[in-house]
């Protein structure tokens, strides 16, 4: 019981976590500091 447990609190954090990061990439946000990303993540206009 204690293993199912852990395991869903596990999961849980997995699913937020992806579904932060597709937030910000649809946000055109990479997760990283623009200088190290070269542009290919967001438009600079």
């Amino acid at each position: 019981m204690p293993t199912l447990i852990i395991g869903l609190i596990v999961l849980a954090i997995v699913v937020l976590a992806a579904r932060k990061t597709i937030k910000d990439k649809k946000n055109g946000n990479c997760g990283c500091g623009c200088e190290s990303c070269g542009g290919h993540c967001h438009d600079h206009k």
